[in-house]
């Protein structure tokens, strides 16, 4: 992951007085709270995704052994169908 750290430039500084400090200090507050929120949100999705995740490789697997399971079925019942053939007269 890139990650840089974010300087403030001389434009955005150009402003700032003692006297700013207070609004400063509460505009810079909000804005954390609003990443700390955001943030929140892609740990909870990022939660939601990987349980989805578990569950469909459950699936998957289970899916997968039923093919399995058919498969031997399927040629159980074909090696039948030719014992039969073979057993039939003439």
């Amino acid at each position: 992951m890139h990650s840089e750290i974010i300087r403030p430039s001389n434009k955005d500084l150009a402003g700032f007085d003692r006297s700013n400090r207070p609004l400063y200090i509460r505009t810079m507050d909000q804005e954390l709270s609003r990443l700390e929120l955001k943030i929140s949100r892609v740990v909870e999705q990022c939660a939601l995704v990987r349980a989805e995740n578990i569950d469909l490789r459950q699936q998957v697997a289970s899916q997968n052994d039923e093919i399995k399971r058919l498969k031997e079925k399927l040629k159980e019942s074909g090696d039948r169908v030719s014992r039969l053939v073979e057993s039939l007269p003439g």
